[in-house]
């Protein structure tokens, strides 16, 4: 070949390399917009549960779960449709019949196992507690001699209601007057009203207005999908996989955020009755010292690193 036959075919060469160039550099800056264009929507049915889920003010989702599955959306890269679903058991049905993709709450139970798939991976205990209003002074934790003389509301026909009748009572020496509610929000109704003295739910329903009395039953709890629905739990149990090993603490994290009341320690009646037969300790504290110790310029209070410890 000579050299006035060959630039030709070089310039050609040169030309297709720069064209297939310039399609590979296109392909890095279209890949964001066409994957956003591509993004999943997947419809989550939200109701009330205390600090777990609800609407806000906004009419937002929020709270426990909105926050662990906008973590997740880091890593499947999908969009949310939040959508009201009332309560548990509407949700359950609404997800059966296709109008929703996702749900939680769900305890692996035999009945569930056969209308739904779980995740792979937990994504937050719950467990059954005794709740009463918050101003009842005269109510305290575990203090069982009178726990067993109050009226209780308890939910029919649940795991919770049964646990407490067939086992928490009977282990602390309780036999109860009880009135059933149909559902969760006639038994808040209820103790809101002070139609009973204390309600037997969700511990997911903590909040201010409310003290806790006893807990009992702690179990893990999981998404639900329909069943046979590979396509969305695939990638759900990869980013519940990948969240666990590269940031192990968020679930009790978010725990913390949400529900102090896991980590906040509880006395019982005795061990209240105890504290309070205490002598007082007079303790002196060191005032311009900060952080260490301090006294607050408004209130005169001791403040600083040294009270907190």
């Amino acid at each position: 070949m000579t050299m006035k036959n060959a630039e030709p075919k070089l310039a050609r060469l040169a030309k297709a390399a720069v064209v297939a160039l310039l399609f590979f550099l296109l392909s890095f800056l279209t890949a964001p917009a066409c994957a956003a264009a591509a993004r999943e929507t997947v419809r989550v049915g939200i109701f009330p549960l205390g600090q777990f889920m609800g609407w806000d003010e906004n009419g937002k989702a929020c709270g426990y779960a909105v926050d662990y599955l906008e973590k997740i959306a880091e890593f499947t890269h999908w969009k949310y449709e939040y959508v009201d679903c009332q309560n548990w058991e509407t949700g359950k049905d609404m997800l059966e019949a296709g109008q929703l993709d996702l749900l939680a709450p769900a305890q692996r139970t035999e009945k569930l196992l056969e209308r739904f798939d779980f995740s792979s991976i937990s994504m937050g205990i719950e467990a059954a507690a005794i709740y009463t209003n918050a101003d009842r002074e005269d109510l305290l934790y575990e203090d069982f001699d009178t726990l067993g003389g109050i009226q209780y509301g308890i939910p029919a026909n649940t795991s919770f209601a049964s646990g407490f009748l067939q086992d928490y009572c009977p282990a602390h020496g309780l036999s109860p007057t009880v009135a059933e509610y149909s559902n969760t929000t006639a038994l808040l109704e209820a103790l809101e009203a002070r139609q009973v003295d204390a309600i037997v739910t969700n511990i997911l329903f903590a909040s201010d207005e409310v003290k806790l009395l006893g807990w009992f039953s702690p179990v893990q709890v999981y998404f639900i999908a329909q069943k046979g629905n590979s396509t969305l739990l695939s990638p759900l149990n990869n980013a519940l996989t990948t969240l666990m090993v590269r940031e192990p603490n968020f679930m009790s994290q978010l725990e913390s955020k949400y529900f102090p009341l896991f980590s906040n320690t509880q006395f019982t009646y005795e061990e209240q009755q105890y504290i309070k037969s205490l002598p007082t300790v007079t303790v002196g504290y060191e005032v311009n010292h900060a952080p260490l110790s301090d006294q607050d310029k408004k209130t005169g209070e001791f403040v600083g690193v040294t009270r907190d410890i």
